[in-house]
């Protein structure tokens, strides 16, 4: 009779001790997918955080560029800051970039000659070239948003 009863126990322990191990296993699968999912969610809010500083620097640099603050040390900050970051974003942002990178530095290199020009003929080209160059930065606002808007949604 003992050792019946004894079976019976032990049957029953092995029983408790199975389910209880499924238990934890859910528990541990249900832990792992959460915390799957909290990094998932980190990682795409740091790519925010670091799309959100190339958006805001290149909005930066066309201000400045339209408020006449064009500098060489504000071209190397802007290639310093933006630049940089050519594995965060595509090709077309990356063109985008280097388009106003090269807009500005022909700016500068027309506000400089300008500056140094004689020939009133040659400085007339140059401030004409300047104006269009102005009047496309004028418009870049507009693209940086619509290039960036995509990839500046945090959405799940």
């Amino acid at each position: 009779m003992c050792l019946d009863q004894f079976k019976t126990w032990t049957e029953i322990l092995a029983n408790i001790a199975t389910f209880v191990g499924i238990i934890f296993g859910i528990i541990g699968a249900v832990y792992v997918i959460l915390q799957w999912r909290l990094a998932n969610s980190q990682w795409r809010f740091q790519r925010y955080d670091k799309l959100y500083a190339v958006y805001r620097a290149n909005a930066d640099f066309i201000n400045a560029v339209l408020c006449g603050r064009l500098s060489n040390q504000l071209m190397s900050e802007y290639a310093r800051d933006v630049m940089g970051h050519d594995f965060l974003v595509g090709p077309e942002i990356r063109a985008f970039y280097d388009e106003l990178y090269s807009q500005a530095n022909i700016l500068l290199t027309c506000e400089s000659l300008v500056k140094n020009e004689r020939d009133s003929t040659v400085t007339a080209n140059l401030q004409k070239r300047r104006s269009d160059i102005l009047q496309w930065f004028v418009l870049q606002p507009a693209k940086a948003k619509e290039l960036f808007h995509k990839h500046l949604k945090i959405e799940g």
